[in-house]
């Protein structure tokens, strides 16, 4: 991902959502080709000072506690409250598909927009939520 944000919590939100790295838009042009390329190769593609908030995420979470508190930062559309509400309801990604016309693609797309936007890891962690959101 590629964003003007220098926010930890953008940062983990991104990588949480299925991004590979995290880079500002303030990088030369060379470090995000490098970048692009070493994704090609399976590396991460991530800032020192954004590696340092990755670890102490991680230290944090193996102790139980959140670096970043796990606040809803957007809304969801009327679409993906009706997607996260299939998921909740125990729906696959083919299910939710063929229920709603949409390509399995499609739903993947706004699954990830909404574990994005709920800041969880998991489908599981987005039902849970689904409470609060509705």
């Amino acid at each position: 991902m590629i964003s003007e944000s220098r926010d930890p919590a953008d940062m983990l939100a991104a990588i949480r959502a299925g991004a590979v790295g995290y880079l500002t838009k303030d990088q030369r042009p060379t470090r995000l080709a490098q970048a692009v390329a070493g994704v090609v190769h399976g590396e991460a593609a991530v800032s020192r000072a954004m590696a340092a908030y990755l670890i102490d995420d991680v230290r944090e979470s193996a102790r139980g506690e959140a670096v970043v508190p796990r606040v809803h930062r957007e809304p969801l559309t009327p679409r993906q409250l009706e997607i996260l509400r299939l998921i909740a309801a125990g729906h696959t990604t083919a299910e939710i598909a063929s229920g709603l016309y949409l390509s399995p693609e499609t739903v993947r797309w706004h699954v990830k927009a909404i574990l994005r936007k709920l800041n969880a890891r998991t489908r599981a962690e987005a039902a849970a939520a689904l409470r609060e959101v509705s």
